[in-house]
């Protein structure tokens, strides 16, 4: 069932509604290559499923439309530009196969965005054994991986998907619980904003909490768990090139393994590559470090005494302060151990002496007081001085990219 607003519709209902779209959009002579703006919206999964049956390559985007030059053009809100100025030989070449695709758009955190073109029949192959019926709310946007993934899981079931329209922190946890939503995917950083705004006894029904996007820290978990201690938590990892992944997590701890070792992942000089999966098809933007049918995917790793592993950070994220390499999940890592520290983000701004110099964005929980100076004693005795951070910015609330990761403010 889908549920949007007061409006309420079967599976069956859906897929009704799915295939009298698609003929509509079909009249309209759509390219096939189209980008689609994304919207929390029933009617959006309407055109979004309806274009896929009909065999278009998808590209959905929430905020500015993409410039890609092997668009063919724009849909948005009933209406279409047609862009396209040159073609791509990869897209043409699975154009001929005549099934339909998504292509999505990295977030961008190592400085280049790549855009990934998945079949999307191959996708959806993942979930046709699923029989477990959950209850969810949408809270990953539908340009996100774990947005179309998150869908699928639960309608191929038969499950229950809330699409809210308000994504206020508020709203979407007062659906939470006046729906007895049981499982919830989403960021840590969705997690501590709900701490921060005073909303996670909201979440106390959640049976299953599905954590993805960033890192998660050994302090969120032990927060989670004195405020919902019934809660399972698991640590949901792909990325936009590889697609989600079913992960095996340590209860109560950071370390986790995607998939098995050899097989679905391996750890080449303390980093973590991933199988290609057979979804991707090729990279219309960009290209990841890909050898032997295995993708890096430049997250750096330990890995315990069982074999599970714990992100520790990105290779490309290294600040260089004078001539020193710093890596900002080291910082983060000893800041967030701080009491009354719910979240940090550690990053480089331009210096005219350093080249460089650390900010850090700290976020503090309710009721909480915590001083520069205190901060800076408490790293001096665990970091060298050109680790620790020289710029704070401190505050009691967490602003979120579209993609629901820590901002910087």
């Amino acid at each position: 069932m889908l549920i949007s607003g007061k409006e309420q519709l079967s599976y069956e209902r859906f897929c009704e509604k799915i295939i009298e779209r698609s003929t509509k959009l079909k009249e309209q002579k759509l390219p096939v290559v189209l980008a689609i703006k994304a919207e929390y919206t029933i009617n959006y999964w309407f055109d979004f499923f309806a274009l896929l049956y009909n065999k278009h390559v998808l590209f959905p985007y929430l905020e500015d439309a993409p410039s890609y030059a092997w668009l063919e053009g724009i849909y948005a809100n009933g209406n279409i530009i047609h862009t396209q100025t040159e073609r791509n030989e990869d897209l043409d070449l699975f154009l001929t196969t005549s099934q339909a695709g998504i292509a999505l758009e990295t977030s961008g955190t190592s400085g280049n965005k790549k855009v990934v073109l998945h079949n999307f029949d191959r996708i959806v192959e993942k979930y046709a054994k699923l029989q477990r019926k959950f209850k969810t709310i949408l809270v990953f946007s539908p340009e996100h991986i774990s947005g179309i993934e998150t869908m699928l899981s639960i309608i191929i079931p038969g499950g229950t998907v809330i699409i809210p329209a308000d994504q206020n922190i508020n709203a979407v946890c007062n659906i939470i619980e006046e729906e007895k939503v049981g499982l919830l995917a989403c960021t840590p950083s969705f997690m501590r904003l709900a701490m921060v705004s005073g909303n996670i006894e909201k979440l106390k029904n959640i049976q299953i909490l599905n954590l993805g996007g960033e890192r998660t820290d050994k302090n969120l978990l032990y927060k989670l768990k004195q405020n919902i201690p019934s809660m399972q938590v698991y640590q949901a990892f792909g990325t936009t090139e590889t697609a989600n992944i079913r992960t095996h997590s340590l209860q109560g701890s950071v370390f986790f393994k995607p998939g098995k070792e050899g097989e679905d992942y391996i750890i080449k000089e303390g980093v973590l590559w991933l199988k290609k999966t057979p979804s991707i098809e090729c990279f219309l933007q960009g290209k990841p470090q890909i050898e032997k049918g295995w993708i890096c995917t430049n997250d750096r790793v330990e890995q315990n005494s069982d074999g599970y592993i714990n992100i520790l950070g990105r290779t490309e994220n290294t600040i260089n302060i004078g001539g020193e390499k710093v890596d900002p999940a080291e910082i983060e890592n000893i800041i967030i151990q701080i009491k009354g520290i719910l979240s940090v983000k550690v990053y480089g701004e331009n210096d005219i002496l350093m080249g460089k110099k650390l900010v850090a964005d700290i976020c503090i929980d309710q009721g909480e007081s915590i001083k520069k100076s205190e901060i800076i004693y408490f790293c001096r005795n665990k970091l060298s001085d050109h680790k620790i951070p020289v710029k704070f910015h401190i505050h009691n609330e967490i602003a979120l990219t579209s993609r629901l990761k820590i901002k910087k403010t």
